[in-house]
């Protein structure tokens, strides 16, 4: 018996598998293809915490669609509730982050700007620290 695998997404390269995240500690520079090896610590002297990403938020108005506090949730959000982010995000990788996704290309894009997008973007990369 033989098998045979193809796969037309390779491009004739050789899979090699590992941590793609060069901030991680796991990170492998031959790898090229994310097998889902990094290991994400929060940091433990965050640059911002939850409280900051909320405090920021409500800043850039986002409390008007995205806080129960204020009003009713649009796109079943809740941009004060810690779980509801987190669903929205990957840890330690914000360029895979749905949230960031969404104001950077998405729905929400005209909504954000850049110190918004870096503000966010450290958050997530060291671990979207809940609190310190």
């Amino acid at each position: 018996m033989v098998l045979l695998l193809f796969s037309c997404g390779d491009e004739g390269e050789m899979p090699i598998y590992g941590c793609l995240d060069p901030n991680d500690a796991e990170y492998c520079s031959d790898c090229n293809v994310d097998d889902g090896s990094c290991v994400c610590e929060v940091n433990s002297n965050p640059t911002y915490t939850f409280n900051d990403i909320v405090s920021t938020l409500n800043d850039y108005a986002c409390s008007g669609c995205h806080f129960e506090s204020t009003g009713p949730i649009n796109g079943n959000l809740n941009l004060e509730n810690y779980d509801d982010i987190e669903l929205r995000i990957s840890k330690c990788n914000s360029t895979e982050s749905l949230l960031i996704e969404k104001i950077t290309t998405g729905s929400m894009a005209t909504y954000a700007d850049d110190p918004l997008i870096e503000i966010l973007g450290i958050w997530i990369s060291e671990g979207a620290p809940e609190s310190e």
